[in-house]
């Protein structure tokens, strides 16, 4: 477990560790969250049209951001065939990889050391 950064060298559980395998971060880290929120046009002083506080275990904070990004993307319909096939404005692949980026990053600041 010290080799992955997840217990400090006096057997306490580091922030990465709480974050990942913790049962409730948040009641040590309450500022430890993602705050999803879907804004309608390109004026971001507008009020957000849904907001969600996202919390739990990294995981399940990403798991909870995929799934509210997904509900306000578009979707493009194309029929090919008999089956209609779905083409999202931002495929999975690219959304995750941005969704853990900006987490990766938020581990990068010296709030966390």
């Amino acid at each position: 477990m010290r080799n992955l950064s997840i217990i400090s060298k006096n057997d306490k559980l580091t922030v990465a560790g709480l974050l990942f395998f913790g049962e409730d971060p948040q009641k040590f880290l309450p500022h430890a969250r993602i705050v999803a929120a879907c804004i309608h046009g390109d004026d971001i002083s507008t009020p957000p049209f849904d907001k969600k506080d996202l919390v739990g275990r990294v995981s399940e904070m990403l798991e909870g951001a995929m799934k509210f990004l997904k509900l306000y993307l578009r979707e493009e319909h194309r029929i090919r065939g008999i089956e209609p096939e779905i083409y999202p404005e931002i495929p999975d692949e690219a959304l995750r990889e941005a969704l853990i980026n900006a987490v990766a990053s938020s581990f990068k600041t010296d709030r966390f050391k």
